[in-house]
């Protein structure tokens, strides 16, 4: 997984890139297709764009103003563009104090620069202008030398693309228009050519030349770094911060432009386990429906059979629940308590019998209230009480229901439930 990687487009379909990862790796050259291969895994990409596609400005607004600010900036510097603002995007950045900056680009210049990488897939999260990697200092101007291109900057928010041939001129411009004459010139990635810049420098400029070493790429993988142009705790006012995500620039993905979850990007990564779960899924719903089909086929068969069992006890009459209708009739013949004739019959016989006083005269047994009506006779009545009570410790429910006496015996009768 790459932490970082920094791109920029050179000419038609062709880039160059570095990425970064804790060391850094080689400048990379390629079409957009190798692109979107080298940061199909990286966790951050930022695009550069060319200086001179880029205009810069710093506007003052009220504190009542805050909140409205991306609706109504494009108007308030309408009668300073050329180009009609509906045609033109502007980014904000961080509002300091009563000023905020501005960048302007043309939105078909950003739509160009954007396409081939969108048909790619290519999760872009900033695009800056490259004029925020040249170092800045105050009262000072830092110039990069560039093949035959001259970066140059002024400010933190100001600077311009030029020729070397047309550098002197345009820096003599510069120079009759401002009123702080710069300290020092920092010049980059001018070591081969040094007496070509000199020579190119307005009078004015060829004393205050600080020659640096670094070049183009060399200046972006400080800034991402984190390595400081000027020592921190300087008088001067010290480079922009620009460490990976945290880059302290005007980012253009704002507004229209604002970056889309990178949808594309997640289906190339996830694509084949995605297809995968489908099939699985696929899979598992085919053996649940496979499964269902066979218990509700199973389910038929026990319901034919039920049916059958039905009508070998019930030939006639109407079937509309056999399972429920088949309960009924079992449950009618066993009466409404779930103790049996024989288990009741054996309990009550149990206390009979193990009474010497006690003789039985008659049984009757009631199927629907699993009931046992009997008739005994006992030398007295209180023999009859003590079967009772015996009867109900056994869990049974006893009731006399009538006694009589003949000659010296006690006739009795019990009403006993289970």
């Amino acid at each position: 997984m790459t932490a970082l990687t920094i791109i920029r487009q050179r000419g038609v379909g062709n880039f160059e890139w570095l990425s970064f990862d804790g060391d850094r790796a080689p400048l990379v050259v390629g079409d957009v297709e190798r692109l979107a291969q080298a940061t199909l895994h990286s966790q951050h990409n930022i695009v550069i764009t060319p200086a001179d596609a880029v205009s810069f400005k710093r506007i003052s607004f009220e504190d009542s103003e805050r909140k409205l600010l991306t609706q109504t900036l494009p108007y308030f510097l309408e009668d300073e563009l050329i180009d009609d603002v509906e045609n033109l995007h502007f980014s904000i950045g961080s509002p300091k104090s009563d000023k905020v900056p501005v960048a302007i680009v043309r939105r078909d210049l950003l739509d160009c620069w954007l396409q081939p990488m969108q048909e790619e897939a290519i999760d872009i999260q900033q695009m800056v202008a490259e004029l925020y990697f040249i170092p800045f200092r105050q009262n000072c101007w830092s110039l990069l030398i560039e093949n035959d291109n001259c970066l140059v900057r002024f400010g933190r928010y100001e600077g311009f693309t030029t020729s070397i041939a047309a550098a002197s001129l345009a820096l003599q411009l510069l120079l009759d228009q401002t009123e702080d004459f710069p300290d020092t010139v920092f010049v980059y990635g001018a070591s081969e050519c040094q007496e070509r810049i000199v020579a190119m420098l307005p009078e004015l400029l060829r004393g205050k030349i600080a020659w640096q070493s670094e070049d183009y790429w060399s200046m972006v993988e400080r800034a991402f770094t984190g390595q400081e142009i000027i020592e921190e705790g300087s008088a001067e006012e010290g480079v922009v911060d620009t460490r990976a995500t945290g880059f302290a620039s005007i980012n253009f993905l704002q507004g229209a432009y604002v970056r889309n979850l990178p949808w594309k990007k997640w289906w190339k990564s996830w694509k084949i386990p995605a297809m995968l779960l489908a099939a699985a899924m696929v899979l598992s719903i085919l053996s649940a429906y496979v499964r269902v089909s066979m218990l509700q086929q199973t389910n038929i068969e026990l319901r034919r059979e039920i049916e059958q069992t039905y009508r070998s006890v019930v030939p006639k009459g109407a079937v509309m629940d056999a399972e429920k209708q088949l309960r009924r009739k079992v449950a009618g013949l066993k009466g409404q308590s779930e103790a049996s004739f024989v288990e009741l019959f054996a309990r009550v016989a149990q206390v009979i019998a193990g009474t010497s006083e006690l003789a039985l005269q008659s049984l009757n047994y009631t199927g629907k209230q699993s009931e046992i009506r009997i008739t005994v006779t006992a030398k007295n009545f209180e023999d009859v009480e003590k079967s009772r009570v015996k009867l109900e410790q056994l869990g049974l429910k006893a009731e006399l229901t009538g006694s009589s006496t003949e000659g010296d015996r006690t006739r009795a009768r019990l009403k006993i439930k289970g």
